[in-house]
């Protein structure tokens, strides 16, 4: 199986805002540049299907990849870490206490009514055991940046703190082929210039 990881554009949300789950727009004016080289380098034509996060900044993406190609399914596994009663506050407003306490163990311990890193691994890892039992061919994942890296941690077979040495951009494209035996061969896709 061949598929593709794509990381959503860039939110229309202001620098330094915690949005996790916060169901943002995207900049439009970069979505559309995107979208164009999204579009001669992956070949949707061929995906049976998309799987895509709810949040808007994905389903939109989704909806302008496919254009009907293929069948669309939204999964909520596949949402951002939820960040709870941090959702849309500044980083620098959130409470040093509170902060120094979840940077300490991030991956086990939750923001205030959200969820930890290793809880938003678990549910990725379930969607991504689920989507390998699948007979696609070729296939695309429309999602965040914190599902990428639990995917990439899962196949690498890397701690999950280490998988924020992954560098993701907006619009990342990574392929993943898949062989029956276990084995993925995993090739960035994204050109940056910027």
């Amino acid at each position: 199986m061949i598929i593709y990881l794509i990381r959503h554009t860039k939110p229309d949300v202001t620098e330094g805002t915690c949005y996790g789950q916060s169901d943002i727009d995207i900049v439009k004016e970069e979505f559309q540049r995107d979208l164009i080289y999204m579009k001669s380098v992956i070949p949707i034509r061929n995906w049976q299907a998309a799987y895509t996060s709810p949040l808007k900044r994905c389903a939109k993406l989704t909806n302008e990849l496919t254009q009907g190609s293929c069948k669309i399914i939204t999964d909520n596994r596949i949402k951002e870490l939820n960040f709870g009663d941090w959702e849309l506050q500044k980083w620098n407003n959130i409470p040093e206490k509170e902060m120094n306490e979840w940077c300490e163990n991030y991956i086990q311990k939750s923001p205030p009514n959200g969820e930890s890193y290793n809880e938003l691994y678990e549910r990725t890892v379930n969607f991504w055991k689920m989507l390998n039992r699948k007979d696609h061919k070729t296939a695309g994942i429309i999602t965040h940046g914190g599902v990428i890296r639990s995917i990439l941690a899962h196949i690498f077979e890397m701690p999950l703190k280490n998988s924020f040495s992954i560098k993701l951009h907006y619009s990342e494209i990574i392929k993943i082929e898949t062989s029956e035996s276990g084995f993925y061969q995993v090739e960035f896709l994204t050109q940056h210039k910027y």
